[in-house]
């Protein structure tokens, strides 16, 4: 709670991200300044105050007091605290009253007399005086909020007439809190996902899922550090979602019960709502909304971000749906089906405020059309929704919509959902196409980490056997697989056999997509000619793409082979209007598509617009939790083409190791390519030759010979003169 009266002459300790904002506490108190940090429950207020304690920087003695919320009643509690670090300071030559009223509030004495405010306030200041005439203090009050106001009021008086003779004041509090007089707020932002993944760098997380860590936790680090420590021992391979340890859960439900009762009905309402925004609760009734979102964001429960909002973590909304009575949840359910704009929404709401089991066909109906709109999310919930409504007799119907929940929620990265349906079919007796579905949801689920997803493709394959269809699916994800994995002949042998698989059962989109990935084998094996014909007999005739395989599609990689031909306006004009189909949901799609429009800018030399896409596909990947090693790679070439060197080079040092971990062959080559540029760029020539050396013999071990990692990146016009310089042997 405190420290003692002493001189503090150790080192600060370390605080990840956090220099800058300590220089700026430390200028206002050189300035005479009263500080107040402002920030939600866990952002590191707290720590911020004992670095500043620690520090000794301006050679100031440290008093430290603060409050508890149990005890904000009790008056003159933190002055109890206060005066014992004070006692010494001459308080026996105190005028009478003034030390009457110390007296008073250590109890010392006549019980039955009540502290004099005025003699308080001019007690403690006398003692301050004499304290700081001894050298420079710095008080230090924590959660002043929660300070009783009694000792509140001493505190500011003082501080008011001491700031200019010695005494620096930092207080921390939450958001809403006024500074003292004459005082400044300086906001603690959350973290980074850069110095996040510092932060946790000591529980050696896979990189994956530390940026859903961020995620999930808002960059708060308490919340951080809850969840990864629940997080230590899952492999890179892992992707269900990330468990609410207890402890963290008796915090989030203690949150809660501190909230007054509206904020926590507008809380619930978010909770069941399929994507909450401030103005849906005001049409489900909650006027206040804005109010309540704002007094819960600075409980450390949720954020706000493009007039959405997310919970930290994601399970707080399950908590309150636990925490809620049955006719909370209905009440609830039924003013939000009157609130979304959404008909299949109205239908799910309406269907969870009067639970009944014959609704399972009039729900995946609604799911359906929701699909059909574009709607992945409400569809995928409501196809789940659905399975659960249907009586388990109806066994063949009820894993149907198992399945398609499962194949809605892989489009759109959403993993609990996905394991949820792919759990209930793969542990029954369901069909051998619907254990296929499932399992090709779980593959498309891990994104880049298809590599990694042996066990489950095998299984898909033994399912599939004697289906040509099914058999069609599951080889194109293998030919994607070896792909990713840098088997460039394995990716083009099963891409043809999945391409004569597809066509046998007359199912074109298959085909269209393997005929695609065959034509990006032959590309990167220098054969353009074959390469050009297996693309034209995907587009032509055209096929529909099925949901979240637009990656793989003859009209994406069109637009890329323009990228690839520096047909740089064709491919972007293509992409756009890819990015106005995509951008619904939140799914890898959309990922892929800012990805390379950040690539294509950077290549015509629109930097900003190249650091816009590059910002934004980074932050749609860490709410759905995708491969983070392509992110980080379209970052750094971004940062590489109209931003800073330093950050480039982290971005690209970060994607070469969480390719790594996923066994991303084109993604290492990719982010080393960048790497060696920026160290040419920084003036490291022996340096960058030895990292471009890898990715050399990386294109050789794959049998690259038309290199694609570099067509993505800005290439110094003498990197390549400057690598061969260097390679000639010695004289």
């Amino acid at each position: 709670m405190s420290s003692g009266p002493q001189p503090s002459r150790s080192a600060s300790p370390t605080l990840v991200g956090r220099a800058s904002l300590l220089a700026t506490v430390r200028s206002h108190l050189a300035a005479a300044r009263p500080v107040l940090l402002t920030g939600p429950s866990g952002i590191g207020k707290s720590a911020l105050l004992t670095a500043l304690g620690t520090g000794g920087q301006l050679g100031e003695r440290v008093l430290r007091i603060g409050g508890t919320q149990a005890e904000r009643w009790l008056p003159w509690t933190a002055t109890v605290d206060l005066l014992r670090h004070l006692l010494g300071a001459g308080a026996d030559e105190l005028p009478d009253g003034q030390r009457a009223a110390v007296d008073a509030i250590l109890v010392r004495g006549r019980a039955d007399r009540s502290p004099d405010p005025h003699g308080a306030r001019l007690a403690v200041h006398g003692l301050l005086s004499r304290y700081v005439h001894g050298g420079p203090a710095l008080l230090l009050v924590d959660d002043l909020d929660c300070v009783d106001a009694e000792s509140a009021a001493v505190v500011a008086y003082a501080v008011r007439r001491l700031g200019s003779s010695g005494l620096g004041c930092v207080c921390a509090a939450l958001p809403g809190t006024r500074p003292l007089h004459g005082g400044v707020e300086v906001p603690v932002p959350p973290l980074s996902p850069g110095r996040l993944a510092e932060m946790l760098a000591p529980l050696a997380l896979p990189d994956r899922v530390a940026n859903t860590v961020h995620a999930d936790s808002g960059g708060n680090p308490f919340l951080a550090l809850s969840l990864a420590g629940a997080a230590t021992d899952r492999p890179v391979g892992d992707l269900r979602p990330l468990p609410l340890p207890p402890t963290l859960r008796a915090v989030i439900a203690r949150r809660l019960e501190g909230l007054p009762g509206q904020v926590r009905g507008t809380l619930l309402a978010a909770a069941l709502a399929d994507a909450p925004t401030v103005d849906l609760l005001r049409r489900a009734g909650h006027e206040g909304a804005a109010r309540d979102i704002a007094e819960a964001s600075a409980a450390g429960l949720l954020v706000q971000g493009d007039g959405g909002i997310r919970f930290t973590p994601p399970a707080v909304a399950a908590v309150l749906a636990h925490t809620a009575t049955a006719e909370q949840r209905a009440r609830t359910h039924r003013a939000l089906a009157v609130a979304v704009p959404h008909a299949a929404g109205r239908i799910r709401h309406q269907a969870l405020a009067a639970p009944d089991l014959t609704q399972g066909r009039s729900l995946a109906t609604a799911a359906r059309i929701a699909l059909g709109s574009g709607a992945r999310s409400l569809a995928a919930r409501m196809f789940l929704l659905a399975a659960d409504r249907t009586p388990a007799e109806a066994g063949t119907e009820r894993f149907e919509w198992f399945a398609a929940a499962a194949e809605a929620g892989a489009a759109e990265s959403l993993p609990e959902i996905v394991h949820q349906a792919a759990e209930a079919v793969l542990s029954a007796n369901a069909h051998s196409s619907q254990r296929v579905r499932v399992r090709l949801a779980l593959a498309d689920l891990s994104s880049q980490a298809l590599a990694r997803m042996d066990e489950v493709l095998a299984g898909a394959l033994e399912d599939a056997e004697g289906d040509a269809a099914l058999t069609a699916q599951v080889r194109l994800r293998l030919a994607w697989a070896r792909m990713v994995g840098g088997d460039l002949p394995g990716s083009r042998s099963e891409a043809v056999a999945a391409a004569d698989l597809a066509r046998s059962a007359a199912d074109r989109s298959t085909e269209a997509l393997a005929l695609t990935v065959q034509a990006l084998t032959d590309r990167l094996t220098a054969r353009p000619a074959e390469a050009q014909r297996a693309l034209t007999a995907a587009l032509d005739p055209p096929a529909p793409v099925p949901d979240g395989l637009l990656p793989l599609s003859p009209r994406f990689y069109a637009a890329r082979f323009a990228f690839f031909d520096d047909r740089l306006a064709e491919s972007r004009t293509e992409l756009l209007r890819m990015l106005s189909r995509v951008e619904r949901g939140q799914g890898d799609e959309l990922v892929l598509v800012l990805r390379c429009l950040a690539e294509v800018c950077a290549r015509m030399g629109r930097c900003r617009d190249a650091l816009y896409y590059a910002h934004r596909a980074g932050r749609v990947a860490r709410e759905c939790g995708t491969s983070p090693g392509p992110v980080w790679y379209t970052s750094a070439v971004a940062e590489l083409a109209g931003g800073s060197l330093s950050r480039a080079a982290a971005f690209a040092k970060r994607g070469v190791r969480a390719s790594e971990q996923e066994y991303d062959a084109i993604h290492i080559g990719r982010c080393l390519h960048v790497l060696g540029q920026v160290q040419l760029r920084q003036g490291d020539p022996t340096t960058a030759v030895r990292t471009l050396e890898r990715v050399r013999e990386g294109e050789r071990r794959r049998g690259l010979m038309a290199p694609w990692c570099c067509a993505g990146t800005v290439t110094s016009p003498w990197a390549w003169p400057v690598w061969a310089a260097l390679r000639k042997p010695p004289r």
